[in-house]
């Protein structure tokens, strides 16, 4: 038996993101759509496949021809678009004069497609519909009989209020004529083709119409089984977060969800649980189609990584990387933060900021050995470019001039930041670089440490993310506490052949002032964006920046400070 995906829309719906992407190639657990329809066909016993396409056809093609799938498989392409019917018509060369069976190439479903063909055989009509319930999309009558009666407007379609299940009186029967869901599977006669005319954009519907008005029955394939349309964001990320609960649970029902507190991100999560299994985390992003350069892909790649060599990261359990969902490993909900916040003993304290900073080390080593760059989201490396761009004018633009509306740009203190950079960037000790270790980015769990959040992890200097770790503005450790925790790294590099205390040290000064640079800049955008939570910290991230410039030559930078401090208006 044959089998015509259709794939030639445009996907209208998921714009932007079908302008680079096409429907087809969106993926499920990281597996194209279209290659889950394929699988699925082959695995029902079909023989060959056509494929009709039309938007971004060449990916499509240049996809499917990458796989070398064991049954034939023809792509043709369409000029313009044919509708579904017209698709039919375009492809009856390669239909013979045997039943076919029809699948969109943007739904997804654990429909037995085996006994929807068992089931056609065993009438005498031309057409089976597979129908299922599915209230936003219910639009096909269908009598107490299972035949198909007629197809309503959308308009029509808003006055529905019940699902059909709600008014079965047995065994998914109804006394009276009932709608349901075109699911977009089908089971076709090739004596219909002869009802589409050629050359012309038609779809199914319209000739199933005919069908029923010249009296000739459309036997209706009633499902309860699974079955999601991808046609909107929504819909998607509803189709993969499902995909990936089932994977993960091996059901999909009676999932306890728990949204959890969110942090700078626009990242959502989740605790995800089912009664007498351990729970997991679920994260969702936004849809991002250019997979290879997203954060989600950087987290993923890298967090199996570090994984793999036993730096205490959480597990990855399932992820899909254009959807966004990332499910990882729970590891409870005590963040550095909450233990130092409430800690009184400094010596545990910094105890523990040792475990963290044994931690980091391995990081730092273990993490650049064979470190793929490429897996990085936005730069490799951690080098003066970014500084001046990242952190010098983010500070100077979502900070001084965004939030603070002071007129002073990043020209006002050019040479100083050059000056800055290039020192931030002359490392002692070249590693894997986090990139954002801080309180809220370390989780303690079973008295072991753990680092998320490292998605934006490049090579770079070790003395960045200690400066991130030491003056960390949520936990404002005392400048006594910096020193000895500094001398503690310092002490543990000093080990390693060739290590430079002087070198580390004078880095380390600079990456206090870019990091304090950094934090200001994120502050002021996030506090403008609505998360008025980060304007409280804004004060000692201020006074911390002051600390690590105070007893430098960037005069300008101090002066500006010193008066923001103060309440004064800033004048250069």
């Amino acid at each position: 038996m044959k089998a015509l995906i259709f794939a030639a829309g445009y996907g209208t719906r998921l714009y932007p993101h079908t302008k680079t992407l096409p429907k087809p190639l969106f993926t499920i657990q990281n597996t194209p759509i279209i290659d889950i329809a394929i699988t699925k066909l082959i695995k029902a016993g079909f023989t060959e496949i056509i494929i009709n396409t039309h938007h971004l056809a060449e990916k499509i093609k240049n996809h499917i021809l990458s796989k070398h799938y064991p049954i034939k498989i023809n792509i043709l392409y369409e000029p313009e678009i044919l509708d579904t019917a017209g698709a039919i018509k375009n492809a009856s060369e390669f239909l013979d004069n045997s039943p076919f069976l029809t699948i969109n190439a943007d739904i997804i479903t654990d429909i037995n497609i085996e006994q929807v063909c068992r089931f056609h055989k065993s009438h005498p009509f031309s057409v089976t519909m597979v129908m299922r319930d599915c209230l936003r999309f219910n639009k096909v009558n269908i009598d107490k009989n299972h035949f198909v009666r007629s197809f309503r407007t959308d308009a029509a379609q808003k006055k529905s209020t019940k699902p059909f299940y709600a008014e079965n009186r047995q065994n998914g029967k109804s006394d009276k004529n009932f709608f349901l869901t075109y699911t977009g599977i089908s089971v076709i006669e090739p004596e219909i083709i002869q009802l589409i005319p050629d050359n012309k954009t038609v779809g199914l519907i319209e000739i199933f119409q005919k069908l029923i008005n010249s009296k000739k029955p459309i036997k209706a394939f009633i499902t309860k089984n699974y079955w999601e349309d991808i046609g909107t964001p929504k819909s998607y990320q509803k189709a993969v977060f499902n995909a990936l609960t089932r994977f993960v649970f091996k059901t999909d029902q009676d999932i306890a969800v728990q949204k959890l507190k969110g942090d700078g991100s626009d990242r959502t999560y989740y605790r995800l649980s089912v009664k007498g299994k351990k729970s997991i985390i679920a994260a969702e992003d936004e849809i991002n189609v250019n997979k290879n350069k997203s954060q989600a892909n950087s987290f993923i790649k890298i967090g199996k990584l570090l994984y793999q060599k036993k730096i205490p990261v959480p597990q990855i359990v399932a992820c899909d990387t254009i959807s966004g969902f990332l499910f990882f490993q729970d590891l409870g909900d005590i963040h550095l933060k909450n233990i130092i916040i409430e800690e009184k003993n400094i010596n545990k304290t910094i105890s523990l900021y040792k475990k963290v900073i044994d931690a980091l080390i391995n990081l730092s080593i273990k993490g650049k050995e064979n470190f793929d760059t490429k897996l990085c989201f936005q730069t490799a490396y951690y080098d003066k470019n970014l500084i001046l761009d990242k952190e010098c004018r983010y500070f100077a633009d979502s900070f001084l001039n965004d939030y603070l509306k002071l007129k002073l740009t990043y020209q006002n203190f050019a040479k100083e930041f050059e000056k800055i950079a290039a020192t931030a960037a002359n490392s002692a000790h070249l590693g894997l670089m986090h990139r954002d270790m801080q309180s809220a980015n370390i989780m303690v769990y079973k008295n072991k440490i753990y680092f998320i959040d490292f998605q934006s992890a490049r090579i770079g200097p070790l003395e960045y993310d200690l400066a991130s770790l030491l003056i960390d503005p949520y936990v404002n450790l005392s400048e006594e506490i910096q020193k000895i925790l500094f001398d503690y790294t310092a002490e543990k590099l000093s080990l390693f052949p060739g290590f430079d205390k002087k070198k580390f040290l004078k880095c380390f000064k600079a990456c206090l002032i870019t990091r304090n640079l950094q934090i200001l800049g994120a502050f002021g955008f996030l506090t403008l964006k609505g998360k008025e939570k980060f304007k409280r910290y804004i004060p000692a991230a201020l006074k911390s920046l002051y600390l690590s410039i105070e007893k430098t030559d960037n005069k300008k930078l101090l002066s500006v400070i010193e008066k923001i401090l103060v309440g004064l208006p800033p004048n250069i």
